[in-house]
């Protein structure tokens, strides 16, 4: 490899034989061959130019029809299939012409890249690598692609053509082939809108096919399953947590429903029980009142919808909860909630995070007469879409854990 950095790798075994092929991605925007000899050395066999940008996931899948596909992905934003398929007799000595010497009845044959290999009984196979599509969908940096893993039936295998694939424009695509023309299409695309995150850094395949699960930069999961009953991909809860030493919690004060916790990794989060009917009810991380610049190292309930925190800047921070927050966690734990939503008749509807600030701004509602204009955010002159500072977001069945980004206090 050279003074290079193999930045992803895959292995599989070569058809009918028992020879592993290794494919590494490189920083030199090449995938590289490499297969054992018949000394058990791992010697490089081809190299696939195509890429403009560093390698950064591969993965094969051995077809229905006994080629092996390999799945790359790159920081140039594009996805590329190789075939790879074994080659016998006359078919090794077939050149592919140019386009002006073809005859009328003549196909275009795409160019093939030959290697050969010795397999245990000394016999000599010989594979060729065919480029198969470009896909081309994502916006951003393209950091893991992943095949839907074989299905077996009554002892039959069988390869889905299906493949998915997370970039750092924060989608996860589906792409399979069309059935009729087979060009390879993106059949479905989630992700996320806005927000401070990074985009996805890998995807995976649930075993059965009808999930799969995408992550990010500060480790939280992002799962969707597809539904039986509309064939449309959901979203649905996944674990989560803080990703850093947590260094304060504190219970809520008038019934200890519900427990808020400080940490390193510059959050402060909400865990409480998500109660469904039917279901065992489990603690959950529900909301993230804070989202803030520095570590947050302690924290005091005053309330049941009011707490102070400080972090390393060494500024104590007052939040109350806003409207759109105690109605959720009604919906989400069964706490009355309804004698405070009377008491608190200025409350606000919810928060936003302003871009490079370290504290939440109210949002009231059209309907809202709010006395104290301080409170009221200030849209920036350069601010093009101000309504799209807050938007209510209602937490109930399977969705009910996936936006609990989105949920800010005041």
């Amino acid at each position: 490899m050279g003074n290079g950095f193999a930045l992803a790798i895959s292995i599989t075994l070569l058809p009918n034989t028992t020879v592993p092929l290794i494919a590494c991605g490189c920083d030199d925007n090449r995938v590289t061959l490499y297969v054992e000899n018949e000394q058990h050395q791992i010697v490089k066999v081809q190299t696939l130019t195509g890429h403009e940008d560093w390698v950064r996931g591969l993965e094969f899948a051995l077809s229905d029809s006994g080629s092996i596909f390999l799945a790359s992905c790159a920081q140039d934003h594009f996805i590329r299939l190789w075939r790879i398929s074994p080659r016998r007799g006359d078919d090794v000595l077939i050149v592919p012409k140019a386009v002006s010497e073809l005859q009328e009845e003549e196909d275009i044959r795409v160019k093939e890249r030959l290697f050969a290999v010795i397999d245990n009984d000394e016999e000599k196979s010989t594979f060729a690598v065919t480029i198969e599509a470009i896909l081309s969908g994502h916006e951003g940096w393209i950091y893991g692609v992943h095949w839907q893993p074989a299905v077996y039936t009554d002892g039959k295998r069988h390869q889905p053509m299906c493949l998915i694939s997370a970039s750092m424009d924060k989608t996860a695509v589906l792409w399979r082939p069309d059935l009729e023309s087979g060009i390879w299409l993106d059949e479905v695309r989630v992700g996320e809108v806005g927000g401070n995150t990074l985009g996805f850094y890998g995807c995976q395949f649930s075993p059965s096919g009808h999930s799969f699960l995408a992550h990010g930069y500060q480790g939280a999961f992002h799962l969707w399953h597809k539904s039986q009953k509309t064939n449309f991909w959901e979203p649905g809860p996944t674990v989560g947590g803080h990703f850093d030493e947590v260094q304060d919690i504190d219970w809520d004060p008038e019934g200890g429903e519900f427990l808020v916790s400080v940490s390193l990794d510059e959050t402060t989060r909400l865990h409480a029980p998500w109660v469904r009917a039917g279901l065992e009810t489990n603690w959950h991380e529900i909301a993230r009142p804070q989202v803030h610049g520095y570590g947050v190292t302690c924290l005091a309930m005053t309330g049941r919808y009011r707490f102070v925190s400080g972090a390393d800047e060494k500024v104590l921070r007052a939040f109350r909860a806003p409207k759109n927050f105690v109605e959720n966690l009604t919906r989400i734990s069964t706490v009355d909630t309804k004698h405070v939503l009377e008491r608190m008749a200025d409350i606000a509807e919810g928060a936003s995070v302003p871009a490079l600030g370290l504290s939440n701004k109210a949002v009231f509602s059209s309907e809202d007469a709010v006395e104290n204009k301080d409170l009221e955010i200030q849209p920036h002159p350069n601010e093009q879409y101000p309504e799209l500072y807050f938007k209510p977001v209602q937490l109930s069945g399977s969705t009910a854990l996936k936006d609990m980004e989105l949920i800010v206090f005041v």
